[in-house]
């Protein structure tokens, strides 16, 4: 196996591939690794740097702050204890750096204590001491300048503590009268730290040269006896929590003490981007490996196996499977008799493909007419069921565009003067442009619609030649070919449905006779639409004819009636006050149809005539808890019903009466002046038959015009 080509040429070819994607990986992932870890120094030293710098500000307002308070001391013009206490107590209680201090100490120039204090006692004059050997009084004295000690820490609690001692002088003179001390607490340091903006994940502390930990920005952390091994430089090791991390140093020389603020944080945090690169690297190789090897594979299988793959598809083109070709991968005889092969294949293929192409172009014609005529079919039913016409035309532009996936499909209908085609609907963005301004085309050959409107037949108009003028619509930029067909009712045109596409040579002669059967359902929907929009209106104005007709009725009947309503409360039948009768009337007439309050004890329901209220039920339960059920609701419902009824027979009879009784005296004065023969008798006659019919309590007076010759009708 391992002597035979296909091993040998595997090999040669995996060690090419993966040889020099493996260095590339391993150069790119040592170079990632080491740009982000100084990445991660680079940081950390920031951190170290930005907290130093706080820290560094902390000393120096606490030597501003003792500087000051020596000048207030100095600049008393006759010192005394008790000034200089209160100087002093004032500065440890309420100072800027007040928490700092753990006591301050006045000495004067032999190095005798004249005031200590702390911010819990004020020590008695019995217990001052002389300083004058001890370095925190010899030193500035010496040097003329401030002093820091060495770090101290209290045996009890273990916290650190500096001595600052500042040399006083005496005023207007270069002589020193005292030293002021201050012992500093260390461990309030960590409340500067905790304050500065360190980072999540992020520990940072203070530590001596020997790297005791003084102070960390954790204030509840327990630091006595922490200590670390003090780095020279941000590095990686083994840090305050035990754990492998990058630590910074940042020193801070304060005289002749060195201290150092520390910024920590763990390396599997710091380092995370570098280890999920070299991560990805690995799994990247590893992917290469695995496709340079399948692709050695099939290239070993593309040389050695040539003939055995000719021979397997000889075989299946001798089965009837003609898309078989073979791979001229060679110039040697095995290619020459691959494309002999391939030229075989081809040539059956063209005969036989020639043949199932016609078959299928016959079946996709066919397809497509169908598929149009089922469109046609469905708009048909779409808009069959609607009879507005301003809802009808929308619904056929938006049908027509997306069951025939024309973008752009619009109707025109002629004005009543037949001189414009009005656009009515459209449903592309330029057609409901178009609409907004009322878009209208003349009735000539000057457009396609005035073609189409003008002679009654179809047109198709291309984007190319003559008919290209047509296109020049701003609203429609798109369009590359238009189609527009009559719309006929009883052979009359009465609009032009217009189609429109992006795409060239988009409408045939066929598409002409398929859609003209789409146009001559739409004539129809469109006039049976405004047939039935006539007979709507006629109807409605039949119906407010009548309503105003049984208004003037009752109106003028219910002015003759004495008694306008009855009550009965369960015993007795009495008349009603009539004053509030019109005002329930008028209420109801406004409140329309407003669903009943079945949770009251009282309920009104309207008398309607012919959708004219004409008078009230009021119905009033005994019982306040009463609801009522809609058997309740209907049972008034049609006993008004009823009553409406009746009270309209009775206003026609009453009427009919009246009329007869009408003419009745007229005919009776008619009578009358009949017999009278001469002018006196005729008007003495029509007064007294006025006065006698019309009432005896009425004077009616006849006189002629004598002034009506010169007078115009």
């Amino acid at each position: 196996m391992q002597n035979s080509l296909r091993f040998r040429l595997t090999l040669i070819l995996i060690t090419l591939a993966i040889g020099p994607l493996l260095l590339v990986g391993v150069i790119i992932a040592q170079r990632t690794f080491t740009f982000e870890r100084d990445q991660a120094y680079d940081l950390q030293n920031q951190v170290a740097q930005n907290v130093s710098s706080s820290v560094e500000a902390v000393f120096l307002g606490i030597n501003n702050d003792l500087e000051n308070l020596g000048n207030e001391i100095r600049s008393l013009e006759t010192p005394d204890q008790p000034q200089q206490l209160s100087l002093m107590l004032s500065a440890i209680s309420s100072g800027v750096f007040n928490d700092f201090y753990d006591e301050l100490t006045l000495l004067d120039k032999n190095g005798q204590e004249i005031v200590r204090l702390s911010p819990s006692e004020i020590v008695p004059n019995t217990d001052l001491t002389n300083r004058s050997d001890q370095n925190e009084f010899k030193e500035p004295l010496a040097s003329r300048s401030i002093y820091y000690s060495p770090i101290s820490k209290d045996a009890k609690t273990g916290k650190a503590f500096m001595t600052i001692a500042i040399p006083l002088y005496i005023p207007r003179s270069t002589n020193l009268s005292g030293v002021l001390i201050a012992r500093i607490r260390l461990d309030i340091i960590g409340n500067t730290i905790g304050r500065a903006q360190v980072g999540e994940n992020q520990t940072v502390y203070l530590t001596d040269s020997n790297g005791n930990v003084l102070a960390h920005q954790d204030r509840t952390l327990n630091i006595s006896g922490m200590q670390i091994q003090l780095p020279r430089s941000v590095t990686t090791q083994i840090g305050i929590n035990n754990d492998n991390a990058i630590l910074s140093p940042a020193k801070i020389q304060l005289g002749d003490q060195t201290l150092y603020i520390v910024a920590e944080k763990p390396a599997a945090i710091a380092l995370q981007i570098a280890y999920t690169i070299l991560t990805t690297i690995a799994v990247v190789s590893l992917l290469a490996l695995a496709v340079a090897g399948a692709l050695g594979y099939l290239a070993i299988r593309q040389i050695v196996v040539p003939i055995e793959g000719l021979a397997s598809l000889a075989g299946r083109v001798a089965e009837g499977d003609l898309t078989q070709k073979a791979s001229i991968t060679h110039r040697d005889e095995i290619g020459i008799l691959a494309k002999a092969f391939n030229s075989m294949t081809t040539q059956l293929l063209s005969l036989i493909g020639s043949l199932e192409q016609r078959v299928e172009e016959r079946t996709s014609e066919l397809e497509e007419r169908a598929n149009q005529l089922e469109a046609i079919s469905s708009v048909a039913r779409s808009t069959a069921s609607i009879q507005n016409l301003e809802e009808l035309l929308p619904s056929i532009t938006r049908l027509v565009s997306e069951r025939f996936d024309y973008y752009h499909a619009g109707i025109f209908l002629l004005d009543k003067e037949k001189e414009f085609a009005i656009l009515r609907a459209a449903n592309s963005e330029g057609g409901k442009r178009m609409l907004e301004r009322q878009h209208k085309l003349k009735l000539d050959s000057q457009s396609i619609v005035g073609f189409v409107t003008s002679r009654g037949e179809p047109r198709i108009a291309l984007d190319v030649g003559a008919d290209a003028v047509f296109f020049n619509n701003p609203d429609l930029p798109d369009t590359r070919s238009e189609m527009a067909l009559p719309l006929r009712v009883g052979g009359n045109v009465i609009g032009a449905l217009d189609v429109q596409s992006r795409q060239p040579n988009a409408f045939t002669e066929e598409d002409v006779s398929i859609l003209s059967t789409l146009a001559d359902q739409v004539a129809i929907a469109i006039e049976n639409a405004r047939l039935f929009s006539n007979a709507r209106e006629a109807l409605k104005l039949s119906e407010e004819t009548f309503k105003q007709y049984v208004t003037r009725e009752w109106s003028s009947f219910t002015r003759g009636i004495r008694t306008l309503g009855y009550r009965f409360d369960g015993v007795h039948t009495r008349p009603i006050d009539t004053k509030n009768i019109g005002a329930k009337t008028n209420g109801a007439q406004q409140t329309g149809n407003t669903p009943y309050n079945t949770d009251a004890s009282e309920i009104s329901i309207p008398i309607r005539l012919r959708g004219k209220i004409i008078g009230m039920f009021d119905v009033k339960s005994k019982r306040r808890n009463r609801k009522w059920t809609p058997d309740d609701i209907a049972l008034l419902e049609a006993a008004a019903e009823r009553t409406a009824i009746a009270l309209e027979n009775a206003r026609l009879v009453e009427s009919s009466q009246m009329r007869a009784s009408r003419e009745h005296t007229i005919g009776e004065i008619s009578t009358r002046i009949g017999t009278a023969n001469d002018m006196d008798a005729i008007m003495q006659t029509v007064v007294e038959e006025l006065g006698r019919k019309i009432g005896s309590a009425m004077e009616v007076t006849f006189e002629l015009d004598t002034e009506a010759k010169g007078r115009q009708s």
